[in-house]
């Protein structure tokens, strides 16, 4: 993988993304089990698209902001767009000293070792988009720690 021109890693962590989704709709499922035991759900067609479109909202979003995440490496910057926006950054491919993966944190996530001592943290990304972009970063001239 020639490391002059644009790349993009796309991908999110499925199991990650099914685990998050999962403990939305059981918490949900959860407080629709006690307001129908307390009988304050209401009853019939509209109380359930009262009561479903709101959960179907919420996983759509998760499921949408899923989608946004990336990393573009192209003119010498590696840009890393979170599922949020505060989670976003952007660093010089040349900063980067070292690529691991690291066992400690949830997920395994890719992480940045840079010049400056600092590390980033590329949470969210597939394994196989982050196994990518960990080799075509030693081929840009960082170390790998893997």
């Amino acid at each position: 993988m020639s490391p002059d021109y644009p790349h993009v890693f796309r991908g999110f962590d499925r199991a990650r993304a099914a685990a998050s989704v999962s403990r939305i709709m059981l918490v949900y499922g959860g407080a629709f089990l006690v307001l129908w035991t307390l009988g304050l759900v209401v009853r019939g067609p509209r109380g359930w698209v009262l009561v479903l479109a709101p959960l179907l909202m919420i996983v759509g979003s998760k499921v949408w902001a899923l989608r946004r995440l990336s990393v573009d490496v192209a003119d010498g910057t590696l840009r890393y767009e979170g599922v949020s926006v505060s989670d976003d950054f952007d660093v010089a491919v040349d900063a980067v000293t070292a690529v691991y993966f690291d066992r400690s944190l949830s997920g395994r996530p890719l992480v940045l070792a840079l010049a400056d001592g600092d590390e980033r943290v590329l949470e969210g990304l597939s394994r196989a988009a982050a196994g990518r972009l960990g080799a075509h970063l030693v081929a840009s001239g960082a170390r790998d720690l893997r």
